[in-house]
This record gives C-alpha cells, sequence and structure tokens, in this order.
C-alpha cells in the first residue's frame, strides 16, 4: 500500500483509523484506537488489555479481572496501574508501542502491519440488529436502546457502533462498568445531543446524569483527576453523553469521518501558560482530541487530549486554561495544548 492510496482511502475512513476501534496484534495485546491523528505507518491509540498471564508476571500480583477473546484471557492495564504512571509501564515493558509526544502523553501507536484483526463498532451493531439476534438479546438495555435511536431517527442507528469490552468478547451481556456508544461523522453528534435529551425527558427507562448517579460519577472522577466537588459538578451538569438505561451507565463518543497527520510531531513547544477565556467554537468539541476556539487573537485553537473533555462545552462559556503554547509547522501559529498527564486543565468559570 503506497503513501497516495492511502491518503485516497482516509475519505472513506477504514475502520482501523476511526476512534474506539479495537486492533488485536499480532503479540496479542488489544489496541483501542484514539482520535484520528494517524499516519501511513502507525496508528495512534492505547494498548489497552494484555494477556492475563503476562501482566501478572510483569506486575507480580495475582490478576482476577479478565475478559475472554478466543481462547485468550486478557486484562485491564489501567485497572491495576494508574494512567500517571501508564507511559513509564509502557515505554519499559512494551517498547514497540511506545509514541507519548508531549501534549498527549498517554498516546501510543502501532504499527499496522503487526495488525491481525480489527474489531469493528459497526459491524458488531448490525450483527446486533439481525432477527436472530433481537430475539435472543430480547429485554437487553443495549437493544432496547438502539430501537429508541431507530424510532427518534433512522440516521442513529446506521451511525452508531458498539465498543468497549462488550465489542470484543461479542457479548452484549458483558457491560463492565459501562456500555460505550460511538457515533460516526462530523454532523451526528448534534442528532444525538437532540435525542437524548428528549428521551430522558419522555422515557422512564432512560435517565440523566443527576442525583445518585450524577454523585457517583463525581466521586469517580475525584478519585481519578485533581479538582474539588463543586468545579466537577460544574464541569458535567447537564452532560448528555452520558445516560442510563435501565441503571446501566451508558457512554457516548463521536468520531470524525476523516484522519489528519499532522499533528504534534509537526509543532515545537514553547512554554507553559494559564489564560482565562471565553469560547467561541464548540463546533469540534465533540471528539478526540476536543478543539475549541476562544476569544483571544494570540491562539489558533486550544487542543484538549484527555477523553474526559469531550462535550463538556458550550459557546460563550469561560474557562480558565492551562497547559502549554505549541507552534504549528503547518499553519505558522500558536495554539494551547491541554495534556492532564503534564498538570493541564480547563475549569469552566461561573
Amino acid at each position: 500500500m503506497n503513501k497516495n492510496l492511502f491518503k485516497n482511502t482516509l475519505k472513506n475512513l477504514p475502520s482501523e483509523n476511526r476512534d474506539h476501534t479495537y486492533l488485536l496484534t499480532k503479540n496479542n495485546v488489544l489496541f483501542c484506537v484514539a482520535g484520528n491523528y494517524h499516519s501511513f505507518k502507525y496508528i495512534n491509540g492505547m494498548p489497552y488489555y494484555f494477556l492475563k498471564g503476562e501482566l501478572e508476571s510483569i506486575l507480580n500480583t495475582k490478576i482476577n479481572s479478565y475478559i475472554t477473546v478466543g481462547d485468550k484471557k486478557f486484562s485491564k492495564l489501567l485497572n491495576y496501574i494508574d494512567l500517571s504512571e501508564y507511559p513509564s509501564f509502557i515505554k519499559k515493558n512494551y517498547k514497540s508501542y511506545y509514541y507519548s509526544p508531549c501534549g498527549w502523553r498517554s498516546l501510543m501507536k502501532v504499527n499496522r502491519s503487526e495488525i491481525k484483526k480489527v474489531f469493528d463498532p459497526q459491524k458488531f451493531v448490525k450483527h446486533l440488529l439481525k432477527k436472530s439476534e433481537l430475539k435472543k438479546h430480547k429485554g437487553n438495555p443495549i437493544i432496547y436502546l438502539l430501537k429508541q435511536m431507530h424510532s427518534y431517527n433512522p440516521l442513529l442507528l446506521s451511525n452508531v457502533g458498539i465498543t468497549g469490552s462488550a465489542l470484543i468478547t461479542k457479548n452484549i451481556n458483558h457491560f463492565g462498568k459501562d456500555i460505550d456508544l460511538v457515533f460516526y461523522g462530523n454532523y451526528v453528534a448534534l442528532l444525538v445531543e437532540e435525542f437524548s435529551f428528549t428521551v430522558c425527558k419522555e422515557d422512564p427507562r432512560i435517565n440523566s446524569l443527576m442525583g445518585n448517579h450524577l454523585k457517583e460519577y463525581v466521586k469517580n472522577k475525584i478519585n481519578k483527576f485533581p479538582g474539588t466537588e463543586k468545579e466537577f459538578i460544574r464541569l458535567v451538569k447537564d452532560r448528555w453523553d452520558t445516560i442510563f438505561v435501565d441503571g446501566f451507565k451508558v457512554d457516548f463518543t463521536f468520531c470524525k469521518d476523516n484522519t489528519e497527520t499532522e499533528f504534534l510531531n509537526n509543532m515545537n513547544i514553547l512554554r507553559p501558560v494559564s489564560i482565562r477565556t471565553k469560547i467561541t467554537d464548540v463546533s469540534e468539541s465533540y471528539f478526540l482530541p476536543t478543539v475549541l476556539g476562544i476569544e483571544n487573537p494570540r491562539f489558533e485553537k486550544v487542543i484538549i487530549t484527555a477523553r474526559g473533555y469531550i462535550c463538556l462545552f458550550k459557546q460563550n462559556d469561560k474557562v480558565e486554561i492551562r497547559g502549554t503554547i505549541h507552534y504549528s509547522k503547518k499553519t505558522q501559529k500558536e495554539l494551547i495544548v491541554v495534556d492532564e498527564l503534564a498538570g493541564g486543565r480547563v475549569v469552566i468559570l461561573d
């Protein structure tokens, strides 16, 4: 496959280039694709699940939690180490995957030639919509949600995939802590937002992030990231990309319909920065990385590389941004990159 052919296929965005697709590598690592910045040789993302026995040996501990894929048992690394330890762990134990660019330190890579199998979230949904599967899983909350999407607008169903552990185990009843849906296309997010608000208001089986669900969500965030309870409540209030179906948590994420190859490798890192400003453009705030326009003529945009900021911002939100100034060699403009592993964060102000 030559580079020109690769550029042409980006228009159709092959599954292995899509955010939240899972890849099984030849040395049995389950790799989760992240964002839409990839290259001819590499796909960027996170090595997520490793062979259970390998992790037990490396971590020198007994592991009880695992999923089964084929005849092999895999365990999720981030159940056993902190995210802050993740880059150094990969560099030490799985060096061929190590990337960790400044600005996105948790981002790793896999050589395309090392991919053995692609787990396509959209194909999994199509499989579940077969009559035999619908009958088998009658009453399942995800099947119910998919049917509600189709009733609301068929475009939702034709542009959605199921990812996470349910995808790689091919088990619709394997939720883990939540259920992950990924929607494809730059235009779909607004339709999903409209759907989310409507069903949470009108459907008794579907609830929004409020009450005890909100308290538990904020508690988990405080345990993982710096910030106060008040800051997190302000950050996630009215969040529509997390809902609950029959009590099961469902997270929405979004994938752009194109791949970009110019990112952090084509930028010069200048210095840390902290500013207060107003958000002027949220058209790319649904994707990973999250891109915001701000009321500051010096900076072209703000890029946030943590997945937790997706869908949080509204036009005219006042925010405090802590990050690093980067200079794009391509556009010859400065921008701000926010990387939580380097102490970056965005706080919505009153």
